[in-house]
């Protein structure tokens, strides 16, 4: 049977844990507005890539053209990962078929 003392010492205790949880859990909360640098670099792209996509899309595609060079790759595999490339911003893909 539990004491009206234990009960009272268990309600103190939790008590204080969640009010000093509280304190600690404000560590990982996340910042309301990005880096002005990280917000003005995906606008000028999402324009690139809205305004005239072929251009951002070269781009993108000249990017993994160049990752891929100087790798041991088969001229059907290098084509086959070059396929698979991606615009981040709308999506669609910018390697060809």
């Amino acid at each position: 049977m539990t004491s009206r003392r234990d009960f009272i010492r268990t309600a103190v205790t939790a008590a204080a844990g969640v009010v000093g949880g509280a304190t600690a859990a404000t560590a990982l909360t996340l910042d309301a507005e990005p880096a002005a640098s990280l917000t003005q670099t995906y606008h000028a792209a999402k324009a690139a890539c809205g305004g005239n996509p072929d251009a951002y899309h070269q781009q993108l595609l000249a990017e993994a053209q160049a990752l891929l060079d100087g790798r041991e790759l088969t001229d059907e595999d290098r084509q086959r990962l070059l396929a698979a490339v991606r615009c981040p911003l709308c999506g669609c893909g910018v390697g060809g078929a």
